[in-house]
């Protein structure tokens, strides 16, 4: 079904017109002499401070000059007029999507001498109805940051909540002023940085390193029409870019649990401090770009490169109950409750109808025989650790404790090229590469032992690329166009991925050859570790997003009209397995008694029902191929009417389509495989 959507937005500003570009700024100045009357004709050049690229205008015959779309930085302003001294101003600072004003006063005197302004009132905001808060530099910089993540800034400003982690697909929601999670749109320089997932969350292709980020602004409501495909705000992140001066940066970020204080609570318990260590690296250069006796850059190209790493290991501790040794015998005869009483198994074998109900036999002494210990149970057996602990003094439960470690490595590089082409027109292009993985604990680190550890193995590589170019076709007219491309490889395994269990545990190959993927069974007797992974899914997902924007800009005299076109394409391809190999569970139900029916405190096992091949087994499989592609295009249409010297009416209007998705491929499969009747003396295992 079509999706159509158009909205018209309105707001009455005060004091002056607002003129907003997606990544850049503007300045509006009003030239007058001292009497306060407006001067005409006044030549005034925009500079930026770093690169010392600007643009010149010539006020109108109201005294007003604009320089639209000039990227977010210092900026000094020279003004020049017959008959009158020339003005410098210096000290202004734009930040990204400001619509900023100044006055500007001329001195009768020769144009030869300079008036230098400094440390003049802040900037007039100019007038939008937009609500927005911009985060600078500064503050990403000096602001503590768990794992650096500058998206977390965002939390900071009015109506902003959710929580943000440095997984590119996982489930990252940011709630601005109420709206659904995963509906907040991020851009990067311009062009949209979350491809649409499986899942609806908030991912991104790119995380850039604090240190490379200029500013980003948090649009919150009534923002331009410029902006769309948004369920709530806007996140508009501005990458750094180089200037005329070699600047250079290099940090190490140290957490580690050796230079730590133990907790009140721990230390009463008696528990050592757990073991925590993060160390965060890197480096950031930017200049202009100089190759000795072949190109001078200064003035006109400029590079930055950054390179950030994360290496976090953290320890993770398992207590639980494994089987004793004479249990892995058959041997139960200590098997005792919470209150000291014998827990008695029952042979399932003897199952027997006794009038109107059914009755069950005790093992003899309380011990399975070697004959009736099922075969693939006998070899799943010594996938269990033997315990290293007493365990409970009754129970014996808990008799099991294990160390490991969890793994993330995460590293992000940036790369980006600033190119003055005249005073007209310049481009800029980026590309960023972020690797994120992530590793279970290895509670067993022996090989053959690892391949039963639950936990997924994550790699998920990330790319992001767009360029910007813009042309001032004239003083009035300014064209700028985008491009821009995401792709995030979400590839998810186990560490028994390959397992031949028919091979190593004696499984009946039927199971093994409808398996889309080879792994550990999970196995689970009641009241004893696990071995395996519940889910055992394995995929390979690739989510991406190309776009392409054209954005125009007309100044008139009472009007600034902003025009353009959004196209998208948005794509999915999915390949995941889960629970090939099946689940198995292995209740008390199977060995207690004498009433089968009947549960008690001193009846039946978990481990003993697993020993005797009795069970609820169910091989799940699912498997799902599936290629999605959806287009979505918008248009917008805004214009500023300065209908007074301050009253300035916005509006807007956007108009969006998107058709319905394109599904090139699509292959679901669920197999269930029902394990024998726990009342039947078959084997989960025949």
């Amino acid at each position: 079904m079509k999706k159509l959507v158009a909205f018209l937005l309105f707001g009455l500003i005060i004091v002056g017109p607002g003129y907003t570009q997606t990544i850049t700024a503007s300045l509006e100045g009003v030239v007058k002499d001292t009497s306060g009357a407006v001067v005409q004709g006044a030549r005034a050049r925009i500079a930026h401070a770093g690169t010392n690229a600007g643009v010149e205008v010539i006020s109108g015959e109201d005294g007003r000059f604009l320089a639209p779309a000039l990227p977010a930085g210092p900026y000094t302003v020279t003004l020049e007029a017959p008959g009158f001294k020339k003005v410098q101003r210096s000290g202004i600072v734009l930040q990204v999507n400001q619509a900023a004003r100044i006055e500007l006063v001329l001195e009768i005197g020769d144009v030869t001498d300079t008036v230098k302004v400094t440390a003049e009132a802040p900037l007039l905001q100019a007038t939008t109805s937009a609500v927005g808060h911009v985060v600078d530099n500064a503050r990403i910089v000096n602001l503590s940051l768990n794992q650096r993540n500058p998206y977390a800034l965002a939390f900071l400003l009015p109506g902003v909540t959710g929580n943000i982690g440095i997984s590119a697909s996982g489930r990252n929601p940011i709630y601005v002023n109420g709206g659904r999670g995963g509906t907040t749109e991020i851009l990067l320089d311009g062009t949209p940085a979350a491809p649409a997932l499986v899942n609806p969350g908030q991912g991104f292709a790119a995380l850039p390193s604090v240190d490379a980020v200029q500013e980003f602004k948090v649009e919150t409501n009534n923002y331009s029409a410029e902006f769309g495909r948004s369920g709530s705000g806007i996140i508009n992140l501005i990458y750094k870019s180089g200037t005329n001066e070699l600047h250079g940066s290099a940090f190490e970020f140290l957490r580690n649990s050796a230079l730590d204080a133990n907790n009140f609570f721990a230390n009463r318990s008696g528990l050592p401090l757990t073991s925590f260590k993060r160390n965060q690296f890197g480096a950031s250069l930017g200049g202009p770009v100089v190759l000795p006796n072949l190109y001078d850059g200064r003035n006109k190209t400029f590079f930055f490169f950054d390179h950030e790493g994360l290496r976090e290991r953290s320890s993770a501790t398992r207590i639980t109950t494994v089987p004793t040794e004479a249990m892995r015998r058959g041997d139960f005869s200590q098997l005792r409750d919470s209150a000291g009483r014998p827990i008695v198994i029952y042979d399932p074998s003897t199952t027997a109808r006794q009038g109107t109900g059914f009755v069950r036999q005790a093992f003899p002494g309380n011990i399975i025989s070697p004959s009736q210990i099922d075969p693939v149970a006998a070899r799943i057996v010594p996938f269990w650790q033997l315990p290293n602990r007493p365990g409970d003094s009754l129970t014996g439960i808990n008799n099991s404790a294990a160390s490991g470690t969890n793994v993330i490595d995460n590293g992000s590089s940036d790369v980006k090229i600033d190119h003055n082409i005249s005073d007209r027109q310049r481009f800029a292009v980026r590309y960023s590469r972020r690797d994120y993985a992530t590793r279970p604990p290895d509670f067993v680190p022996k090989k053959i032992r690892l391949a039963a550890t639950p936990g997924n193995i994550l790699d998920e590589p990330s790319n992001s690329f767009s360029f910007d170019y813009n042309l001032a076709a004239s003083p009035t007219y300014l064209l700028n166009v985008r491009m821009g491309a995401n792709r995030i490889l979400r590839q998810l395994s186990q560490p028994s991925i390959g397992f031949d269990l028919s091979k190593e545990l004696g499984f009946p190959a039927y199971i093994r050859d409808r398996a889309e993927a080879l792994l550990f069974p999970f196995t689970s007797p009641t009241g004893y570790l696990a071995l395996g992974h519940s889910n055992g899914q394995e995929a390979r997902n690739a989510f991406e997003t190309h776009s392409f924007h054209v954005a125009n800009t007309k100044v008139f005299t009472r009007h600034q009209l902003k025009f353009g076109f959004e196209g998208r394409v948005l794509r999915v391809n999915t390949n995941e397995k889960g629970q090939t190999v099946g689940t198995y569970t292995f209740g008390r139900n199977f060995t207690q008694g004498p009433n089968p029916l009947v549960a008690s405190a001193t009846a039946g096992d978990g481990f003993a029902s697993f020993m005797t091949g009795l069970g609820t087994g169910t091989q799940t499989q699912f498997f799902k191929v599936l290629s999605v592609q959806n287009f979505y295009w918008g248009f917008y249409l805004a214009d500023d009417w300065k209908v007074t010297r301050k009253l300035t009416l916005n509006l807007g209007l956007r108009y969006e389509l998107e058709p319905p998705r394109t599904e090139r491929f699509n292959r679901m499969n669920y197999f269930d495989q029902q394990a024998p009747s726990p009342t039947s003396k078959a084997a989960w295992s025949s």
